[in-house]
């Protein structure tokens, strides 16, 4: 299936990172938001699998192994938060230790 490949490549090469854009951002948004954009993708999968109108958008999610909008932010999230405490530059702004309020 080259056509599905490349449309799945499309998908997580351009359209993903456009919708989630500052994904450390989105990951304080309220669900509704999240949801509009989970929406937005449901409709770019649908369009470049060609599904037909009575497949399960949770049945396209799991074929195509492309995860939900909300699962990918929060491994993203997860690995900005790993990176940026194991960057030098976070020693420096103390980014290791939790503040004392």
């Amino acid at each position: 299936y080259p056509l599905i490949k490349s449309s799945l490549l499309l998908h997580t090469s351009i359209i993903r990172p456009l919708l989630t854009y500052a994904h450390p951002v989105w990951a304080a948004a309220s669900p509704t938001k999240i949801k509009k954009i989970q929406i937005l993708q449901n409709k770019f999968l649908r369009i470049f699998l060609k599904a037909p109108w009575f497949m399960r958008n949770r049945q396209i999610h799991n074929n195509t192994g492309i995860p939900l909008i909300s699962t990918w932010i929060k491994t993203q999230l997860k690995n900005f938060h790993t990176k940026l405490k194991e960057s030098d530059g976070g020693r420096h702004y103390q980014l290791r230790s939790k503040t004392q309020n």
